[in-house]
C-alpha cells in the first residue's frame, strides 16, 4: 500500500539514509512523494539536506528532484532556495560527466546570484565553474576562477572556503609540476584547517603535502606527512583513506629498499582494497606485493598476486599497468620453471611496449614541435622589440638633428654611432635566429634518425620472428608487415640524411622502396624489369607516408600474384604532378585479374589499408586488367615542398 504526503517522504528518507535501499529504485517514488507535499517553503527546507547528499552520491536521481525543487522555489519567488537548488542541479549534472552543461548552469547561476547580491552564492558559482574546468584538464581557466573565488572568500572572511580553495589551487599546481607553489597553498590551507580543528581537512591536506614531497624525492618529508595523515584518518575511522596511506607508505619503504616494512604496509592496504571496488588502488597494491616477492625470489607468492591482478588489469584500459603485470608475471613464471607460459606473457608484454613506445614518440614529437613554435614566437617578439627600439632611436635622432642644426657634424656622428649600434644588435639577433633554426633542424633530424632506428629495429624483430615460423600464411603476413615498416623507415632515413627535413625526394624514395620490396621477396631486376616515370617533386611527409605504403602494397601484390605463371615480367611505376592532382599508377604484364571490380572491395588487410589511405589522400582508385593489371590512383589531398 502506497503511503501519502509527509509520512511517505520521511519513510523514503529513512530508507535511503539508514537502510541502504538502492536509490535508483526510489527515484520515481521520491519525486512523486515530493510533489504530494505542501507547496510551501517548509517543504523546501525539509527537502534540502536530502538533495544536498543525493547530488554527490546519486546524481542521476538528484537531477529530476533538483529541477522539481527549483520550479517550486521559483513559483514561491524564493530566490535563496532557487539559488540553492540550482546549485545542486548543476553539481548533479557535473557528477554525471556533463561538464560543459554544468558550467553553463553555474554561469547562469553566477548572474542570478549577482542580481540577488548574494556574495556567498557568487562564490559558490565561481568555485563550481573552476571545478568543471579542472575536471576537463583546462588548468589555466580553472586557476583563474579559483583565484577569483579565493579573493572573494578572503574579502568575506570565510575561513572554511579559503581552506578548501587553497587546497584545490595546490592540486592544480601539483598537476602542473609547480611543486613549490603547490606547497605554499597546501600550507595555507593546512594552517586554516588546523585553526578550525577540521580533522578531515587537515588529514586530506597532509596527504596532499606528502604526495608533493614524494614527487620532489624528499622521502623523509613525505613519510612524515603520510604518518600524520594516517593518525588523523585512524582517529576518524576512515578505512579507505587509512588504506591509501598504507599504500603510499609501502611505496616509500620499497623505494628505500625496506622490503619487510613495505610488505607490512601493503598487506594492511590490501586487507581493505581486495574487498572494495577501488580498482586503481587494488592494482597498485597487488602489483607491488608481487614485486616484493619477486625481488625475494618467492616466485609462487609473486605469481599468486600478479596473476589475480593481471585478470583485473585486463578489464581496464591501462596499457602500461597491464604491460608491467605481464612482464613481472613472466619473470615469476620463469622462476617456477613454466617457460612456455613465461615466453607467452613476455611476448604479449613486448607487443604492448611497442604500442606504448609509438604513443610516446608521437607525444615527444608534439612536445618538441611546441617548443620550436614557442622559440620562434619568442624570436619574433625579440625582433619586434628591436624594431620598436630602432624606430625610437631614429625619432630621437630626428629631434636631435632638428634641434641642433648648428652642430651638424656632431649630429651626424651621433647618428652614425646609433646606426652602427643598431646594425650590430640586428646582426647579433640574426645570429641568434640562425642558431635557433639550425638547432630546430638538428633536433628534427635527430627525431627522424631515432624513428628510423626504431622502425629498423622493429623490422629486424619481424625478420627474426619469421625464421621460427613455418606456416606460410603467418610467414607471408610477417613479411608484409616488415615491408610496411621498411616503407616508413625509408622516409625517416631520407629526412635525416637530406638537407630538407620536411620533404622527401619522390624519385629517390620510390627507387629505394622498390629495391627493398624486391629484395625482401628475393626478386632480382632481371626477373622483374622495372620502369619508372616519376616527376621531379619533393613530397611533404604527410603525403609521402601514405603514397609509400600504397606503392608498397601494390608492388607486393604484383610480385605475389602477377608473375606466378611466368619466370619474368615488367613492372611500371608512374607518379605525375598534374597541378591540382597527383596521378599514381602501378602496372604489370602478368596474368591479370578475372574480375578487377572485386579487388577494391577485397577483404584482405592490404586493400583495407589502401582504402584507409585513400580516404586520407581523398583519392579515387581504378583497377584494369588489359592483360596484366593496372592500378591507378588520382590523389587530391597532397602537399609538395618543391621541385628537385
Amino acid at each position: 500500500m502506497i503511503m501519502k504526503g509527509k509520512a511517505f517522504f520521511f519513510s523514503c528518507t529513512v530508507m535511503l539514509l539508514g537502510a541502504g535501499v538502492r536509490l535508483a529504485a526510489q527515484s520515481d517514488s521520491l519525486l512523486q512523494a515530493f510533489r504530494q507535499l505542501p507547496r510551501d517553503t517548509a517543504t523546501l527546507a525539509r527537502y534540502q539536506p536530502l538533495l544536498k547528499d543525493l547530488c554527490i552520491d546519486q546524481p542521476k536521481i538528484a537531477v529530476p528532484l533538483a529541477e522539481a525543487a527549483f520550479e517550486l522555489a521559483k513559483s514561491l519567488k524564493d530566490t535563496a532556495y532557487m539559488i540553492r537548488f540550482r546549485e545542486y542541479y548543476g553539481i548533479a549534472i557535473g557528477e554525471t560527466g556533463q561538464n560543459e552543461k554544468s558550467r553553463d548552469i553555474f554561469s547562469a547561476l553566477k548572474q542570478l546570484t549577482a542580481a540577488a547580491r548574494d556574495s556567498v552564492g557568487i562564490l559558490g558559482a565561481l568555485s563550481n565553474i573552476a571545478y568543471t574546468y579542472h575536471s576537463q584538464g583546462e588548468w589555466d581557466l580553472a586557476l583563474q576562477n579559483y583565484f577569483d573565488a579565493l579573493a572573494l572568500a578572503e574579502k568575506l572572511k570565510l575561513d572554511t572556503r579559503i581552506g578548501v580553495l587553497s587546497n584545490n589551487i595546490g592540486i592544480i599546481f601539483r598537476q602542473q609540476e609547480r611543486y613549490d607553489e603547490a606547497i605554499d597553498y597546501y600550507e595555507k590551507s593546512l594552517a586554516i584547517k588546523t585553526r578550525l580543528a577540521d580533522s578531515t581537512g587537515m588529514a586530506n591536506t597532509k596527504f596532499n603535502l606528502a604526495l608533493i614531497y614524494s614527487y620532489k624525492e624528499d622521502m623523509a618529508g613525505a613519510m612524515g606527512y603520510y604518518q600524520e595523515a594516517l593518525t588523523l584518518y585512524q582517529a576518524l575511522g576512515r578505512e579507505k583513506d587509512i588504506a591509501s596511506c598504507y599504500s603510499a607508505l609501502g611505496s616509500i619503504y620499497y623505494n628505500l629498499g625496506k622490503l619487510d616494512q613495505s610488505e607490512v604496509a601493503y598487506m594492511k592496504a590490501m586487507d581493505y582494497f581486495k574487498n572494495h571496488r577501488e580498482q586503481d588502488y587494488y592494482l597498485i597494491v597487488s602489483y607491488q606485493l608481487g614485486k616484493i616477492y619477486l625481488d625475494r625470489q618467492q616466485f609462487a607468492k609473486a605469481a599468486s598476486y600478479l596473476s589475480e591482478g593481471l585478470e583485473r588489469a585486463r578489464m581496464t584500459d591501462r596499457k602500461e599497468t597491464l604491460r608491467l603485470y605481464l612482464r613481472d608475471l613472466a619473470a615469476a613464471s620463469n622462476g617456477l620453471g613454466q617457460y612456455e607460459k613465461a615466453y607467452r606473457l613476455l611476448h604479449e608484454s613486448m607487443d604492448l611496449q611497442d604500442t606504448l613506445t609509438e604513443q610516446k614518440k608521437l607525444e615527444l614529437t608534439q612536445e618538441m614541435q611546441a617548443r620550436f613554435d614557442l622559440k620562434d614566437k619568442n624570436n619574433q617578439l625579440a625582433i619586434q622589440e628591436l624594431q620598436l627600439a630602432r624606430e625610437k632611436q631614429q625619432k630621437q635622432i630626428s629631434y636631435i638633428v632638428a634641434g641642433l642644426l648648428l652642430a651638424l657634424g656632431l649630429t651626424v656622428t651621433v647618428f652614425l654611432i646609433l646606426r652602427s649600434k643598431t646594425a650590430r644588435i640586428l646582426r647579433r639577433q640574426n645570429e641568434v635566429i640562425d642558431k635557433a633554426l639550425k638547432e630546430k633542424e638538428l633536433l628534427l633530424k635527430e627525431i627522424h634518425h631515432r624513428v628510423k632506428n626504431n622502425l629498423q629495429f622493429i623490422s629486424s624483430l619481424l625478420n627474426l620472428q619469421s625464421r621460427h615460423i613455418e606456416d606460410e600464411k603467418a610467414l607471408s603476413a610477417l613479411r608484409e608487415s616488415r615491408s610496411r615498416v621498411q616503407a616508413m623507415s625509408l622516409i625517416h632515413q631520407n629526412l635525416y640524411q637530406d638537407h630538407l627535413v620536411t620533404g622527401v625526394n619522390a624519385g629517390e624514395y620510390l627507387d629505394q622502396l622498390i629495391d627493398t620490396v624486391l629484395e625482401s621477396y628475393n626478386v632480382s631486376r632481371k626477373q622483374v624489369e622495372l620502369k619508372k616515370v616519376i616527376d621531379p617533386v619533393w613530397m611533404d611527409i604527410e603525403t609521402a607516408i601514405p603514397i609509400g605504403l600504397i606503392v608498397n602494397e601494390l608492388i607486393c601484390n604484383a610480385i605475389k600474384h602477377a608473375f606466378t605463371e611466368t619466370e619474368s615480367g615488367h613492372l611500371t611505376v608512374t607518379l605525375l604532378n598534374q597541378g591540382d592532382t597527383l596521378l599514381l599508377q602501378v602496372e604489370d604484364d602478368g596474368k591479370g585479374l578475372a574480375n578487377p571490380d572485386l579487388v577494391s572491395n577485397s577483404g584482405s588487410f592490404g586493400f583495407r589499408l589502401i582504402n584507409l589511405l585513400l580516404e586520407k589522400l581523398k583519392a579515387t582508385l581504378h583497377v584494369q586488367s588489359k592483360p596484366g593489371t593496372s592500378v591507378t590512383l588520382v590523389i587530391q589531398e597532397f602537399q609538395l615542398i618543391g621541385e628537385s
